[in-house]
């Protein structure tokens, strides 16, 4: 170090020890004001150290550290400062009646009350997908279920019917081999299952985004890392009041359970055929993540979007 460096430092440490006296009040700090300004004189001086020092601290003696905190572990000093200070203490204790046994053994987040029994001969959910190769991480698109947006389908039916004895018709038809006619196919299947069972309680195109960072997409649910999900609106349709009913009801009930969890609404005047949103009130295009987040944060959003939808269609009246 260069002796200019080494003024510099020695005036920066006196005024630090100028500024700790003018604001300190105490009496107690005077004696060591000459000490620690002499050794600083004689070049013999660490600032951090000295300063401490100067307050009074040892950081090689925790207790000394404590000291300045809790005056009653002082080994001398009032008695009755001593007293009066073990008396601001209000130490923790946890009981039984303060453990939420609920949280800790459901740690799948299922509300079991919600559970009924299932029926398959009603469904009341369907789940498809007009770009099925939508994938994650290092595949961007594939066709293996295990790893695309059908793998997000799976958990979410699996979670449905399991947990909350909802029925559930999965289609995983491909509909994307020309994606520029993808809503066109999917708009077929969904014809086909509208004319067999009239309605559903809710139709979810699953999809994922594209673009955003993996910060802005994932977030945290019960300590897990999940990608988070938005809900994608065609504006231009003559049921979309009642449609945006449901979407504010469900987004609702996710920032209640899980807020952060849903990115909102992203609204398209019209989009590609109207994402088929014109054939039935219920019908929602969730979009799960992105190509950033891996198979895992996206199924496991899976299994809360359950949950949301449980509380949705199983609510008590």
């Amino acid at each position: 170090m260069r002796p200019r460096s080494k003024n510099l430092i020695k005036i920066i440490g006196v005024m630090a020890i100028g500024i700790i006296i003018v604001f300190c009040v105490n009496g107690r700090y005077n004696d060591n004001i000459s000490k620690v300004l002499k050794d600083i004189e004689n070049n013999n001086y660490v600032i951090k150290d000295k300063v401490l020092d100067f307050l009074g601290i040892n950081i090689y003696n925790p207790t000394s550290i404590l000291e300045k905190e809790i005056s009653f572990i002082a080994m001398d000093g009032d008695i009755e400062a001593k007293k009066e200070a073990a008396w601001e203490l209000n130490p923790f204790v946890m009981n039984e009646a303060s453990i939420n046994k609920e949280s800790l053994e459901n740690k799948d987040d299922v509300n079991t009350e919600l559970k009924k029994n299932l029926d398959k001969s009603k469904p009341e959910v369907l789940i498809y997908h007009s770009h099925n190769q939508e994938s994650y991480g290092d595949e961007a698109y594939s066709r293996d279920n295990s790893k695309n947006i059908v793998s997000v389908g799976n958990e979410l039916a699996k979670n449905l019917e399991e947990n909350y004895g909802i029925s559930v018709i999965h289609d995983k038809t491909i509909h994307d081999e020309l994606r520029s006619n993808a809503y066109t196919k999917s708009g077929e299947t969904l014809d086909k299952y509208l004319s067999k069972y009239k309605d559903f309680k809710i139709i979810i195109d699953i999809h994922r985004d594209s673009g955003p960072s993996k910060a802005s997409t994932t977030t945290k649910v019960n300590g897990e890392d999940v990608a988070k999900f938005m809900l994608v609106i065609s504006k231009r349709r003559p049921n979309i009041n009642k449609n945006m009913k449901l979407v504010n009801e469900l987004i609702n009930i996710s920032n209640k359970l899980y807020p952060g969890f849903c990115s909102g609404t992203f609204t398209y005047g019209h989009g590609i055929n109207g994402f088929n949103q014109d054939k039935n009130s219920n019908l929602l295009l969730v979009e799960v993540g992105t190509e950033k987040n891996t198979s895992k944060e996206a199924q496991l959003t899976g299994k809360y979007i359950a949950r949301i939808l449980a509380e949705s269609i199983n609510k008590k009246k």
